[in-house]
């Protein structure tokens, strides 16, 4: 298993994803524009790098970290947003959350990993909403800022993050549904962002409003009767003036038009 986490312009990020994965630097590698290189090195000794040329958006970095983990023989990976923060569910107490760890870390990709053995596609499920779940595994459904892949399913079956300038994990998730290969959401570990939708940095200030739209119409015109594009708003978007273009995606229809090439689905595995 290997773990590529994406950045752009946040080398000196202290409060993140690079922090929480300190301890598992040797496993972990860090994806960075080229004229960036030297800072990252600089701010994060002891990971490994992997410069990208700096005019690839996210979707192309993507789809460049899924081509050099096959060639390097990276059977599994997992894909992570620079700017998350961690937590897992107490055992004793599920509705609450304890605050990320060491073991909550390895316990969590340990997880993935086991995971990848019988499914392509996993994720752990968002924060919000997380504590009023009553199961830890479900099956189908949304996955983003953590991405689990197995890279020969990906290869197989040419399944490519660059045909959309932004919503490109909601499109690789797509691609695997609806030929068959549902996902597994982890719901005993949950990510957020540590500093909000326009923290600078990353894919902030790329994400403008006309992106939103062009991706949204996109990802419509290649999953026909998945997606309804719609328009919302929220006051913290504003790099984008409060409102944009987004979509709503309807993950269980996608998987059930398909005739499944991987186990069986579980709905629910229960606490």
């Amino acid at each position: 298993m290997r773990i590529y986490v994406h950045s752009k312009g946040r080398a000196g990020l202290r409060k993140g994803t690079l922090e929480a994965l300190e301890p598992l630097k040797d496993m972990t590698t860090i994806v960075c524009p080229i004229d960036q290189f030297n800072s990252y090195q600089e701010a994060h000794p002891g990971f490994n790098f992997a410069p990208v040329p700096i005019h690839w958006n996210l979707p192309e970095v993507q789809q460049g970290i899924v081509e050099f983990a096959h060639k390097q023989t990276h059977k599994k990976i997992i894909m992570m947003d620079d700017d998350l923060r961690f937590a897992h569910r107490i055992a004793w107490d599920p509705i609450k959350l304890a605050t990320q760890d060491t073991n909550t870390l390895i316990n969590m990709i340990s997880g993935l990993d086991r995971v990848l053995n019988n499914v392509a596609h996993a994720t752990i499920s968002p924060r919000q909403g997380n504590n009023r779940a009553d199961h830890i595994i479900s099956n189908v459904g949304s996955a983003r800022s953590v991405l689990a892949f197995r890279t020969d399913i990906l290869k197989k079956h040419n399944i490519r993050f660059d045909r959309v300038p932004s919503k490109s994990d909601y499109d690789a998730t797509l691609q695997l549904l609806r030929l068959g290969y549902h996902n597994t959401i982890l719901w005993n570990y949950t990510h957020d962002q540590t500093g909000g939708p326009t923290l600078p940095g990353g894919c902030t200030e790329s994400r403008t409003a006309d992106v939103h739209q062009r991706a949204s119409e996109a990802l419509a015109a290649l999953h026909p009767g998945f997606i309804k594009v719609v328009v919302k708003e929220k006051a913290a978007w504003t790099n984008t003036g409060g409102k944009r273009h987004d979509v709503v995606v309807y993950w269980k229809k996608a998987y059930q038009s398909s005739t499944p090439q991987s186990v069986p689905p579980l709905i629910r595995s229960k606490l």
